[in-house]
């Protein structure tokens, strides 16, 4: 029985030992100057404390989350180790095929710089056309897309590189015409590729001649040989591709002070990390060049 009584007269003493600690810290909160400020109630404080501590830890936790998700999106690659390059390959001083099965040309080797730059591996999608090379980016299939594709496109919802080079547009005519401007062109029929035909507006004299927009390069080769149009305007590469499929009948020349395409890598979304490498890559590329 003493026992019990020993038991109880414990419990008790701790249960008043924590009411007096807890009735001490209110009674020191209400005498200090800001315990008139909670009518009596200065417990209110220690929520309200509680709860801004609660409010900055969740901001802090957003934030620094926020930062690290942008990070790794802005960095992400299609395949782990593999930077994937969606590549139109012609057959010019761009892009071109070696006899191994390689490429040679400015575009693989800056890709191939970028993906030493990142301790990656290169990783080649050929692509029928710059159209198509978009569309690999636009279906996730691509970290980056060349392919001799200009700035007069829309490309607003990817990030592009700094210009890595340029052209301009070429007269593709029957053999012996050396037409290089349209200018004194007034009337005369021209076939325009549709992946210039925008650059090609600022022609001089395009105002007095009558387009024909075509999507086929061997269609436009064909109308021109026939006589269809008085001659075409493209790009280097198109009048590249006429001329050697029709060695005895076309020819073509560059358009004399014309505007000139200007050539960009193309990287999926904004703010893509590869675009601002790339173009470090691209400036000590330049610089070696110049430096030969």
């Amino acid at each position: 029985m003493a026992e019990d009584n020993k038991v109880t007269t414990e419990v008790k003493e701790s249960k008043d030992t924590g009411e007096i600690k807890k009735k001490g810290l209110l009674d020191g909160l209400n005498n200090s100057p800001i315990g008139g400020l909670f009518g009596g109630r200065p417990w209110i404080l220690l929520i309200v404390v509680a709860f801004v501590v609660l409010i900055l830890l969740l901001v802090i936790v957003t934030s620094l989350a926020g930062r690290n998700s942008a990070g790794t999106g802005n960095a992400q690659l299609v395949a782990d180790g593999n930077l994937t390059v969606a590549l139109v390959v012609g057959d010019d001083r761009f892009c071109a095929r070696t006899g191994n099965g390689g490429y040679t040309g400015m575009e693989p080797v800056l890709a191939q710089g970028l993906a030493d730059t990142e301790g990656i591996t290169l990783r080649v999608i050929e692509a029928d056309s710059a159209e198509a090379a978009l569309a690999l980016l636009d279906s996730g299939e691509a970290d980056m897309a060349m392919g001799r594709i200009g700035t007069d496109r829309d490309l607003s919802r990817y990030t592009i590189s700094e210009s890595y080079g340029n052209s301009g547009l070429f007269f593709v005519t029957t053999l012996h015409d050396y037409t290089d401007a349209l200018d004194l062109m007034a009337g005369y029929s021209v076939g325009i590729m549709d992946n210039v035909s925008d650059v090609a507006k600022n022609l001089s004299g395009y105002l007095y001649v009558s387009p024909h927009d075509y999507n086929s390069v061997v269609t436009l080769g064909e109308d021109i040989k026939a006589r269809k149009i008085s001659f075409g305007l493209c790009n280097e590469r198109d009048a590249l591709t006429l001329i050697k499929s029709y060695p005895n009948d076309l020819q073509a020349q560059s358009a004399a002070d014309g505007p000139k395409e200007q050539y960009v890598a193309v990287f999926r979304g904004r703010g893509s990390v590869h675009a601002t490498l790339f173009d470090a890559v691209l400036s000590t590329y330049m610089d070696e060049k110049a430096g030969k």
